[in-house]
């Protein structure tokens, strides 16, 4: 990917996106969105109007069942 590319990272407050938007910055990509103002995800018209004005290029979408160690331990192959 292009150092200047705008790459937008949703749930990048979760345990897997924060670590690939941390990455990205030590990687120093110059134009990296969502980290404060990404839209609700489930919500399809404020990610159409999110992507409309930012226009991203790159897109990492992370999403999995979470639920801590307990959950993990509850129901390990979930």
């Amino acid at each position: 990917m292009d150092k200047s590319a705008r790459i937008y990272v949703a749930d990048n407050d979760g345990l897997v996106g924060r670590e690939i938007f941390a990455e990205l910055k030590r990687a120093r990509y110059e134009y990296l969105l969502g980290e404060q103002d990404g839209p609700r995800i489930t919500d399809a018209a404020e990610v159409d109007e999110y992507f409309a004005r930012n226009l991203p290029d790159y897109v990492f979408l992370i999403g999995g069942k979470t639920g801590g160690i307990a959950a993990n331990q509850r129901y390990p192959a979930d």
